[in-house]
């Protein structure tokens, strides 16, 4: 993974937008748990996966990890397009009614603060 991109949200948004390229891996899930759990105590977390090339399976944890610190500051993580291969890992391992999940970034958005 490369250096994830922060962007905050629009002051009057109480989310920021997190976005996620190259891979998440075992090298660098730890620094990328790290970030969102840092991003939480700002507000909500909208982790934008469409530029992520690829999510390896000990990587699950660390989006689990996430939505803990969420849950346990009363904030979301919602993840925002994630490609084919991230999806289908995150279908197969039966997170899809753990993780909220939305098939696009506006869509995301529009999802935190709704649930």
């Amino acid at each position: 993974m490369q250096s994830p991109t922060m962007d905050p949200a629009p002051p009057e948004q109480p989310f920021v937008v997190f976005e996620v390229t190259g891979e998440l891996d075992l090298h660098n899930q730890d620094g990328f748990e790290a970030e969102v759990t840092r991003r939480l105590a700002e507000g909500s977390v909208v982790i934008d996966l469409s530029h992520l090339e690829f999510l390896s399976i000990s990587s699950l944890r660390s989006l689990l990890v996430c939505e803990r610190s969420a849950t346990a500051s009363n904030r979301q993580v919602v993840y925002a397009g994630p490609p084919r291969q991230a999806r289908r890992l995150i279908e197969v391992a039966g997170l899809t009614e753990v993780l909220r999940m939305s098939a696009t970034l506006r869509d995301a958005t529009d999802q935190v603060g709704r649930d």
